[in-house]
């Protein structure tokens, strides 16, 4: 297929060109053109036909409790969530230990930590997951030095 295709454009615009160079001009217009078109097709998503997935809905969290370290009273503050409005109400507190500097909640949102500061350990928790209220699950387990912050995966 190619040989005529030279051919026919070395009768039609290259005839007084030496019969070499009109097939490199050829060739290298082939190239390009099959370069540009296979570009074109990646860009389009490969031209298979395929159509692309339909959006996945996403779910969208509504957390129901919040919890807040209280540094100078050495306890944490217990919230429901409102989950139209956003709205905290108080729900109590709990002794965390000496200086609490940050709670984390787990994943699975059965458990809260918080890192106590002064008195270089973590604290543990039980969370009701009809009230949001937290119950502590024994004595503090030692940390490094005035840990900041805990995180669980």
């Amino acid at each position: 297929m190619l040989k005529p295709m030279i051919h026919d454009a070395m009768q039609a615009g290259h005839q007084g060109m030496p019969e070499r160079f009109a097939k490199r001009s050829i060739m290298q217009s082939f190239l390009i053109l099959s370069v540009l078109s296979l570009s074109l097709l990646s860009a389009c998503g490969s031209g298979g036909g395929v159509a692309p997935a339909a959006p996945v809905a996403s779910t969208i969290y509504v957390p129901k409790f919040a919890y807040v370290a209280n540094e100078n009273s050495g306890t944490v503050s217990m919230y429901t969530v409102d989950s139209i409005t956003g709205k905290l109400r108080h729900n109590g507190y709990i002794a965390a230990g000496t200086t609490p500097k940050s709670v984390t909640v787990d994943p699975s949102g059965r458990f809260v930590y918080v890192a106590n500061y002064g008195g270089s350990d973590v604290s543990a928790y039980t969370i009701n997951t009809t009230t949001g209220v937290l119950t502590s699950v024994g004595v503090a387990v030692a940390a490094g030095t005035n840990p900041v912050s805990v995180t669980v995966d």
